[in-house]
């Protein structure tokens, strides 16, 4: 990559991160902010406890719904 794609291409993955799931993102960025003081096994535990959260959000049936009907979610951080 150039170095003049490099703002392009941050911004496009920025808008790509912003445009997903409110709540699985939110846990991500906790997750890995915990993880740096983390052993392996609390790592696990960490992410293991965000999926099941993320699982049951209304935000998780309209990502499965958006994409068996092949259309963009809409997702609302619930």
């Amino acid at each position: 990559m150039s170095p003049e794609d490099l703002l392009p291409t941050a911004h496009d993955l920025a808008r790509r991160i912003a445009a997903g799931p409110p709540v699985a993102i939110r846990l991500a960025k906790r997750s890995l902010y915990a993880n740096a003081d983390l052993d392996l096994q609390g790592a696990l535990h960490m992410e293991t406890m965000a999926q099941n959260i993320c699982f049951e959000t209304e935000d998780a049936t309209e990502g499965i719904r958006a994409f068996v009907e092949k259309r963009a979610p809409a997702f609302r951080g619930r």
